[in-house]
Formats: structure tokens, sequence, C-alpha cells
């Protein structure tokens, strides 16, 4: 399992080198102050804190329904559902970290329930008509990629985060996250579109 995570940690890591460090820079900041501020709006709200291990595992699922070494790992190693269950629960521990530091254990105990139980769930028949494809996050990437070059992406940023700390309200900053998510979908085609796309699992 050890040598299984390593490799995984490579590859992703390859991915996002080849990426740009300064896109991700870009990016992962808008990410990590639109993530960061769900979660501590979930974990401070008595309902809201087990609305994210039922978001955490409807993303560990979409991924997982569209992962296409899933035959290759069932002939090489029959406990490799082992081995994704402990992935997604690493993928899902900043979650589980920010639930654990506002005490709500419970809902973090089922985060990683939830993460850990994907492996073990069906995938759809459907699926397999797309098997052999090219890795998913680098098809998006890269399209994404040359969406920010002909849309000008850092312009746009820059503009964005501009008026956010200019305004410092956070109505402005959550507005100037939207649009920055739609102007980001609308590199991959219409946005709004897309937008309702990821609102719902993958057909396959």
């Amino acid at each position: 399992m050890n040598a299984y995570l390593l490799l995984r940690l490579r590859i992703v890591g390859r991915h996002l080198l080849e990426l740009g460090w300064w896109r991700l820079l870009l990016l992962g900041a808008m990410l990590l102050a639109v993530s960061s501020k769900v979660l501590l709006t979930a974990a401070h709200h008595a309902a809201g804190q087990w609305a994210v291990p039922l978001l955490g595992m409807w993303l560990c699922l979409s991924a997982h329904w569209r992962r296409n070494d899933l035959a290759f790992l069932q002939a090489v190693a029959p406990a490799f559902r082992q081995w994704l269950a402990v992935e997604y629960a690493l993928l899902l521990s900043p979650a589980e970290v920010v639930l654990l530091a506002h005490g709500r254990v419970g809902a973090a105990v089922a985060t990683v329930l939830a993460a850990a139980a994907v492996p073990w769930l069906p995938v759809p028949a459907v699926r397999v008509r797309k098997q052999g494809r090219s890795s998913l996050f680098r098809a998006e990437a890269f399209e994404w990629v040359g969406g920010w070059r002909q849309g000008s992406g850092a312009v746009v940023w820059l503009g964005l985060l501009g008026v956010a700390v200019w305004q410092q309200q956070p109505i402005v900053a959550a507005g100037a996250a939207v649009l920055w998510l739609l102007w980001v979908l609308s590199c991959y085609g219409t946005a709004p579109s897309q937008l309702l796309c990821c609102l719902r699992p993958p057909a396959g």
C-alpha cells in the first residue's frame, strides 16, 4: 500500500508540474479561500457539519467512477479496495482536521467512513464504455490552460482579487469567487451547463 500511495503522489506531482506552478498558485489561492470558508461555515453549524461527509463522499465517488485503472488494480492486487479507501480518506484529511479542530468528532469520523466506503460501492456498468480514455485530470487541466491563455485568465483573476481586497466585504468576496468559478467553467464550454454538470455525479 505504501508503494501504491507513493506512486499516486508522484503521478499527481508530475501532472501539477506540467500544469505550471504560477497557474497552480493563482488557482490554488482562490480554491483555498473558497473551500476553507465553506469548511469553516459548515464546522460552525450544527446541521451543516453533516454536509461535509456527504459532499466528501460525493466527490470521492465521482472521481472513483472516472478511474481507468480499476481493472488493472483488481488484477494485480485483490486488496486494492483497501488502498483506495486509505487514499480517499487522505484526500479528505483537510476537512477532517477542520472538523476535529472545531470539536465535530462525529462529523469527522463520518467523513473518514464515507470516504473509505467508496471503493466498495458498485461502479455503473455504463462506465465500461469509457475505459481507455486518457487521464481526466490531464485532459481537463490542459483544456483549462488553453482557456486561460485565450481568455486572459491572469487579468481576470487579478481584477477579481483586486475588487475583493478593495471592498473587503464578505458578499463581494463570495461574488468574486462565483464569477471566477463561472469563468473557469467557461473554459470548458458554456459556464451554466458546466455548473449544472458539476452539481450531479457523472452518469458513467
